[in-house]
């Protein structure tokens, strides 16, 4: 009876074809990167050059052709394509409902950031209009709430206060402290009459007469200047730059701007004027004149001010946060309080009563299109710029966040373009630039909303407010609106969460996080803005200057090539360095790389070579001399030479026994110059550069390989590039790198290096074969590469040689 044998089971099955595979019997051939290209033929226009790509998009994309027209038409205009797949049954109650609790939310939102940027608060309701309808049209989000935020109005209030005195009469501010009606001077932390110059009104250097109109025309120059910058983004295609402002300096900015938003509220909250406070540190000398005139606070707009603080928090955190799970959708709080906020003053007269600032009149109806004046856009360029840009930022995370979260695609092109019309459209109407709300976005999202029909709703909701109900809300108390705007400023303080969790991942993130927060709040919004992106470039500067270098060793169990101080057991492999530069090599970094490279080959080429090259100079002197020195057989025999003939000289020279010696003075010259050149050798004959890393190098850089091989070389030491990925192939052959190292010292990978480096030397040393050994062979990159021929196993090679 035969013994039954147990069938293997699959894994053990899968582990000997696996151990097989790598087994083979057949050589593997030693790749360069000239022989791979050859074998499998390189396309030497793999890349194009950048004037032709840029010529042969313009002829793809802006052809003048039916396809052309038709693919711009619902590239620019969205909405043609979501309204063809229209899910009615399943979205419309959905979007209904989105829409109109947004189309409520935008109400009081409109009036508290109109009344923060330092405008009418019926300047709120049309930028809550009109950028809405345009990109319920022309967006690609369908979660995204364009309008009035914080962020926004703070940084347009910032560019009107820095214009008072220039474009906007001084004294606008006196006139709007004496006035209940209007509300600029209550949410613009203005000072009293007393404390003004008092300047005609007739200057013709100022937008108007009439300060709140200078004040809605710079609005509305602001508002162009940034749609035309997101239209000329959009065409140029730049939306990529937003890649030099992080979320580290997106938070710490808005963080900060929660500060000067907190800050500009507290007066209207308390019921107190405090003067105008222009230039630096604005945020330390508004607190300052807080205190000093906290003693002057009304009671009547600080128990308003509170009651609303308290009803929105605790609606906000402890209804709509707890249960939006199970109520359809949130309680509009903001909505409610301004109603509460109207009735009970009007009720109770407020103003009268209790000298109460309220909101005023409310214009009934759509302003008639103007043009807003071209004069003044080049003195708001620069404000104009670094607002559309913050707003794109804010847009465009928003936008990639519903879009990852809910799997559509975004296009941030037609973003800017969205964002650019809205702008444009809105500066003929008396707006100012829109921007996203955080929490607008989520109540879109915790409403259901599907598509941008929920934002056209709201846009309608806004309109009929605009065109009917707007006065009624002429008595709203500004504490109201002061106190929404507050406490919506929860969530950005928040962030401040993220600090610990940023020291520990990433401490130069950390610093620019606090360095951005400390520019906006000692300094300004604008300056912390510019702040912020130099300390972006910065940063990336400070990475490039400090790139890890790593000596390579061989995890044999793995069969890979590892750092050594990462991995400790990695082995060298005699005689050989193996470096790699985990960064790009071009001007900037060349002479870090230089100096890691002498660090990790602990070797100084450049001293040893100038010692190698004083010693060998020494050796030719000596020598020179010795074969300079006057010899007095040599003497004689010339003398004699002069006078017998040529057929006696043999003779003579074994006659008078001459020794003539030179020849041996120069071999013996020669042994003691190879013995000085082998003395500064160092301990290894190969140096292999990882390139894996490197995606750029230009000249400097390549110049400076140039010279480390020839330097090498001049001791006797062979530099091999490997991982020399195509890009960088193509530059080192404009270059002319092979004419100076030859084809063969760039190989595909670290373990054809390796190999090239170890046959060569047992080629040198006249070693006629290596043992083999059935071991698996290094490095997986390799498996594809076998040759034709039989022969030696590479990791038994390298095994034989460790």
């Amino acid at each position: 009876m035969k013994p039954t044998v147990a069938p293997q089971t699959l894994s053990e099955q899968n582990k000997n074809a696996a151990l097989d595979s790598h087994i083979s019997p057949r050589k593997l051939s030693i790749y360069t990167v000239e022989k791979l290209n050859q074998k499998y033929t390189l396309n030497e226009d793999f890349q194009e050059n950048p004037v032709s790509s840029t010529w042969n998009y313009i002829k793809k994309y802006y052809k003048p052709t039916p396809a052309f027209f038709k693919r711009q038409l619902f590239k620019r205009l969205p909405f043609i394509d979501w309204i063809r797949h229209y899910q009615i049954k399943e979205w419309l109650l959905s979007d209904f409902i989105s829409g109109l609790t947004i189309g409520i939310v935008h109400i009081p939102q409109g009036l508290a950031y109109a009344i923060l940027a330092g405008l009418p608060p019926v300047t709120g309701l049309y930028v809550s209009f009109f950028p809405v309808i345009v990109y319920a049209f022309l967006g690609t989000s369908r979660h995204l709430s364009i309008g009035t935020f914080a962020v926004s109005s703070l940084m347009i209030l910032a560019a009107i206060n820095n214009r008072v005195g220039t474009l906007i009469p001084p004294n606008s501010i006196a006139s709007i402290a004496n006035t209940t009606t209007t509300t600029s001077g209550a949410i613009t932390n203005v000072s009293t009459p007393d404390t003004l110059e008092t300047t005609s009104l007739t200057n013709n250097r100022y937008l108007s007469n009439d300060p709140d109109q200078a004040r809605i025309i710079l609005g509305t120059a602001l508002a162009l200047v940034s749609g035309l910058v997101h239209l000329a983004m959009a065409i140029l295609h730049f939306g990529y730059v937003t890649v030099y402002l992080s979320d580290s300096i997106i938070q710490g900015f808005t963080t900060a701007s929660a500060i000067h938003i907190i800050t500009s509220q507290l007066p209207p909250l308390l019921g107190i004027k405090i003067k105008t406070v222009t230039g630096q540190s604005k945020v330390i000398k508004n607190w300052i004149e807080i205190f000093k005139n906290i003693n002057k606070s009304n009671a009547a707009t600080c128990i308003i001010g509170g009651i609303s603080i308290a009803l929105f928090a605790t609606v906000r955190d402890q209804i709509n946060e707890r249960f939006k799970g199970r109520i359809p959708i949130p309680i509009p709080i903001e909505l409610i309080i301004v109603i509460l906020g109207t009735s009970i003053s009007a009720a109770f007269d407020f103003n009268k009563r209790w000298n109460v600032n309220i909101v005023g009149r409310l214009p009934l109806g759509i302003p008639s299109p103007s043009v807003p004046p071209m004069g003044v856009l080049s003195d708001v360029i620069g404000d104009g710029i670094a607002i559309a840009i913050v707003c794109f930022v804010l847009n465009i995370s928003m936008a990639k966040l519903f879009a990852t979260k809910y799997k559509y695609q975004i296009s941030p092109n037609q973003e800017l373009f969205a964002y650019g019309v809205g702008n444009v459209v809105t500066s003929f109407f008396n707006g100012f630039p829109a921007c996203v709300a955080l929490s607008r976005c989520a109540v879109i999202e915790g409403t259901g909303g599907k598509t941008q029909l929920g934002g056209f709703l709201a846009s309608i909701v806004v309109l009929i407010i605009i065109l009917v109900v707007g006065p009624l809300f002429r008595t709203l108390p500004n504490a109201c609106l002061a106190a929404i705007i507050i406490t919506a400023m929860k969530n950005m303080l928040l962030q401040t969460k993220q600090l610990p969790l940023l020291w520990r991942t990433n401490k130069l993130e950390f610093l620019a996080w606090i360095i951005t927060f400390a520019g906006v709040v000692l300094l300004d919004v604008d300056y912390g803005l510019y702040v912020g992106v130099a300390t972006t470039i910065l940063l990336l500067i400070i990475r490039s200057q400090r790139p890890h270098a790593s000596s390579l060793g061989y995890l044999s169990s793995a069969s890979i090539y590892e750092d050594k101080n990462a991995y400790p057991s990695a082995t060298d492999i005699p005689n050989i360095k193996i470096f790699r530069f985990e960064e790009n090599i071009y001007y900037a970094n060349v002479d870090v790389f230089k100096k890691l490279f002498i660090k990790r080959m602990e070797y100084r080429v450049d001293d040893q070579i100038k010692a190698m090259n004083d010693e060998v100079m020494s050796i030719e002197r000596e020598y020179t001399a010795r074969l300079n020195k006057p010899n007095k057989h040599i003497m004689k025999f010339k003398q004699r030479f002069q006078t017998d003939s040529t057929a006696n000289i043999a003779a003579k020279l074994d006659q008078d026994n001459i020794e003539i010696d030179e020849n041996k003075i120069v071999e013996e010259k020669n042994e003691k110059i190879q013995e000085a050149r082998k003395k500064y050798r160092p301990n290894f004959d190969h140096i292999i550069i990882d390139c894996s890393p490197v995606n750029y190098m230009d000249m400097m850089g390549i110049k400076t390989l140039i010279q480390i091989f020839k330097d090498y070389k001049e001791i006797g030491v062979t530099v091999l590039l490997c991982h020399v990925r195509p890009t960088v192939y193509r530059q080192l052959l404009r270059m002319k790198y092979m004419q100076v190292a030859g084809r063969e010292s760039i190989h595909v990978a670290i373990n054809d290096a390796v190999l090239h480096a170890l046959r060569t030397r047992t080629a040198s040393d006249s070693t006629d074969c290596i043992p083999e050994a059935p071991i698996i062979h290094i490095g997986i990159e390799n498996a594809a590469y076998y040759g034709e021929y039989e022969g030696e196993n590479d990791d038994a090679i390298i095994r034989t040689f460790l």
